[in-house]
């Protein structure tokens, strides 16, 4: 369990979302946390469920909803929520280590195509920070990349100019690989591509109709990427890179 202590923040979310409650937010947070650890497991989701109701969101109330299904042995809705977790603190290892082992515990044993090499890399460095903290280190790289022409304009001595000019061009292209890292971060966080299937076992069609021709059968748990709607279907991408339709009430995006 993780144990959340920023009380004061909660409380201040919570008020301007019209939470209320008889007791403050810290105290049913703690009261969740105290039962999970009496293994009341039940009580305790239903508590952290209605703080994300309430529109508190964050890597570690999803993490500690996360762990009381898994307690249940509710292995899809456990990794529905650590991948929520994971989404939002990719370097918390206590999360990484929980949504791993759960995954281990699914049934589907799918292959992964994989990201490639460089698109890899670029995902593990866009995920260091959050999108406010690329964009504020964007900013303040194109404020230099600003102070660098203007000692490149204004200054006579060549050796400052020199060093104006290609200070400024590097912070310029420091700001521009930042801001576009934002934007990739912000993308993963609200474009919500993937989702998981929720129904312990489930056909994926060919079609978008009960009578089409069954495609694979799939598992609670697996994580799929979902390409576009279609009335009550949803067309979605397995790892080894097979395309399906499948009813969306069977699954739940991430």
């Amino acid at each position: 369990m993780k144990h959340i202590h920023i009380y004061i923040i909660i409380s201040f979310f919570l008020s301007i979302s019209g939470f209320t409650y008889a007791q403050s937010p810290q105290e049913h947070i703690l009261k969740a946390e105290q039962l999970y650890e009496q293994q009341e497991f039940d009580s305790a989701r239903a508590l952290y469920h209605s703080l994300i109701e309430a529109g508190y969101e964050s890597a570690d109330i999803f993490y500690n909803l996360g762990n009381t299904y898994f307690r249940r042995m509710d292995i899809a809705h456990a990794i529905l929520w650590y991948e929520r977790a994971f989404l939002r603190a990719p370097r918390d290892p206590e999360i990484v280590h929980n949504l791993a082992f759960a995954h281990a515990q699914q049934v589907d044993k799918i292959e992964s195509v994989g990201q490639g090499f460089f698109k890899q890399i670029y995902t593990d460095i866009y995920r260091v920070f959050l999108p406010n903290t690329w964009t504020v280190i964007s900013i303040i790289c194109f404020l230099i990349f600003l102070a660098g022409i203007a000692l490149f304009l204004f200054s006579r001595a060549v050796i400052l100019k020199k060093l104006g000019f290609f200070t400024g061009l590097f912070f310029m292209l420091c700001a521009l690989a930042t801001y576009a890292t934002a934007r990739s971060r912000h993308h993963e966080l609200t474009a919500r591509e993937y989702a998981i299937i929720l129904e312990p076992t489930v056909s994926i069609k060919t079609e978008p109709t009960p009578q089409s021709r069954v495609l694979t059968v799939v598992h609670g748990g697996l994580k799929v990427t979902v390409l576009q709607e279609r009335n009550s279907w949803s067309s979605i991408l397995l790892e080894d890179g097979k395309q399906g339709w499948i009813e969306s009430i069977y699954i739940e995006r991430i």
